[in-house]
């Protein structure tokens, strides 16, 4: 992210104070939308119907367990990218602890780890 400092001049130029009352039912749309859609601005930026890019939820593979002796294997996988290492916890209290894994990845570790 890159931020840009205005001077109060533009602020006060550009923009209105709003009061939450008048922002309320936007924001309540843009929260919901946010749940499911992509923000992509541009239709041809988005890779898609898979596109989680600011999105509030998202699908992630995770490799849980005993993952240290395949971390190489793990890391051959994602191709240059960082691995990404998630905690989470279910809907029914269940936590885990894994590497995440691009979905169209998947297949690949799974064949690394079954060797």
């Amino acid at each position: 992210n890159t931020a840009q400092q205005l001077p109060l001049s533009e602020l006060l130029r550009d923009f209105r104070r709003v009061s939450p009352a008048e922002i309320e039912g936007a924001w309540k749309r843009l929260y919901e939308h946010s749940g499911s859609h992509c923000a992509h601005q541009n239709p041809g930026d988005c890779p898609g119907e898979s596109c989680d890019f600011k999105t509030r939820h998202k699908y992630v593979s995770l490799v849980t367990g005993s993952v240290l002796r395949f971390w190489d294997l793990i890391k051959e996988c994602q191709r240059g990218e960082t691995v990404k290492v998630y905690r989470v916890e279910t809907k029914d209290g269940n936590r885990f602890v894994g590497a995440g894994i691009p979905g169209s990845r998947v297949e690949e570790v799974k064949e690394a780890i079954r060797g």
